[in-house]
């Protein structure tokens, strides 16, 4: 259970496929094959997985790490 204090200091991370339908749909993994990582929800991550280009592509659940490769390239 996530209490008040953890919803406001958390900000929500959305899915970048789901948002380019105009649907908000919480994050929940990233490519870190991708040269621009960027999140998705369970089912794009699934489908990033089977699409030709990007089958071999590995595909993390830990968000932590996708903030954390954010801030890198935010800093070069």
């Amino acid at each position: 259970i996530i209490n008040r204090e953890d919803q406001l200091t958390e900000k929500l991370i959305f899915c970048d496929p789901c948002l380019c339908g105009n649907i908000q749909t919480e994050a929940s993994h990233f490519c870190k094959t991708c040269d621009e990582p960027e999140p998705m929800c369970e089912n794009c991550a699934q489908v990033h997985t089977r699409q030709k280009a990007t089958k071999g592509h590995e595909i993390n659940d830990d968000l932590k790490q996708f903030t954390e490769c954010q801030a890198k390239s935010e800093i070069k």
